[in-house]
């Protein structure tokens, strides 16, 4: 079991996307409990341009995406492809 702040892993590598700001909220909570921080996009074109833009600066990629597939404009399978 990972014990708070233990897994540097996942330290600053996980990205969450949701339209729902009270769903993202909740995850980034659970997340923080647990001493870990993520990146947080309210759509999946934004969620393309922090991969491609976190590539590109830092040249790392998330080490985990949680995305909500049902989305306006970009869902969670259109930004996946």
């Amino acid at each position: 079991m990972v014990s708070r702040g233990q897994n540097l892993f996942f330290t600053n590598k996980i990205l969450i996307v949701d339209d729902n700001l009270t769903n993202m909220t909740a995850i980034i909570n659970v997340l923080q409990r647990f001493g870990l921080k993520a990146d947080s996009a309210m759509g999946g074109e934004e969620a393309v341009m922090l991969v491609k833009k976190r590539l590109e600066t830092e040249n790392s990629t998330y080490k985990l995406i949680m995305m909500d597939y049902s989305m306006p404009v970009c869902n969670g399978g259109e930004a996946t492809k």
